[in-house]
């Protein structure tokens, strides 16, 4: 089925430590290879993709198909540094997506941003779907001032304030599931797609 998608990135913050090439990876290495996993998959079976960074410099790429628009994409998020939501990018965080986009947040689950924005797609009646990227071996990054059993501490309690964002998200109609790589999306968007198909035989 010929579908648009739409990537909103939290590029917002970076959590946990990097263990390099094949190690522990940060929720901002998982959240930018599963990005750019589902960008080529959709593009490679000729959906068309777009691409919205919340904060880490605030990229927008349009939605569009095609080999040259997987580079554009995948540029993109290869310059992803982690940072706030400038003012001048406010605007751009809009959706402005087709009717019938799917749209799939990439977030942690740390800051509030983009599960607002999930929030507002699904009640502009998009298909909304939210990857929660935060590993589940990421430990904090610390300060040579902090004890670490203050920070294991503070930590437990930031992993514990993601329930009640990840149920109010379900309760507004958007899907979470956690990355577990390429097939990850598969099962949510058969059912998307199965209910699309009632819609219209009714």
């Amino acid at each position: 089925e010929d579908a648009s998608i739409l990537l909103l990135v939290d590029g917002l913050a970076d959590h946990g430590r990097s263990g390099g090439l094949g190690g522990v990876a940060t929720s901002l290495d998982v959240t930018l290879r599963a990005a750019a996993t589902i960008a080529e998959h959709h593009l490679r079976i000729g959906d068309r993709v777009g691409l919205r960074v919340i904060g880490g410099g605030g990229a927008v790429v349009p939605v569009s198909a095609g080999t040259a628009h997987t580079y554009r994409i995948l540029g993109a998020l290869a310059r992803i540094r982690p940072g706030g939501v400038a003012r001048a990018d406010e605007a751009r965080l809009a959706l402005h997506a087709p009717p019938g986009t799917v749209v799939v947040v990439l977030t942690p689950l740390l800051e509030q941003r983009p599960a607002d924005l999930a929030v507002l797609a699904a009640r502009a009646r998009h298909d909304v779907v939210v990857v929660d990227t935060l590993p589940v071996e990421a430990d904090p990054v610390i300060d040579e001032a902090t004890s670490a059993g203050v920070a294991a501490l503070a930590w437990r309690l930031r992993r514990l304030d993601r329930e009640p964002v990840r149920r109010g998200l379900e309760a507004q109609g958007c899907a979470v599931v956690p990355w577990q790589g390429p097939h990850t999306l598969g099962r949510v968007l058969r059912e998307i797609a199965r209910n699309r198909g009632r819609m219209v035989r009714q």
